[in-house]
């Protein structure tokens, strides 16, 4: 890329408002729809997780608290090891 100009090269060329705004608009987009691309594969796992909760605590297995103790501890060890 050594010489080039904003002239030569248009994706280097942002000296206008409607230039920028595109890129930003690019950026916000590509953004938003991971974002939402994300979600949607975690709420099927959220989903059993949820039936599975009300299901056990239907049956007396256990309460919300320890429940919830332990879905703290599993993630903080899965953030832990996959990082």
């Amino acid at each position: 890329m050594k010489g080039l100009s904003s002239n030569q090269n248009p994706a280097l060329n942002r000296s206008t408002v409607t230039e920028v705004l595109n890129i930003m608009g690019a950026l916000y987009s590509t953004a938003v729809f991971m974002a939402i691309a994300n979600a949607m594969m975690v709420l099927g796992v959220i989903n059993n997780e949820r039936v599975v909760f009300y299901r056990e605590k239907a049956a007396g297995t256990y309460s919300s608290w320890p429940f919830a103790m332990v879905q703290v501890r599993e993630r903080g060890f899965w953030r832990r090891t996959s990082a």
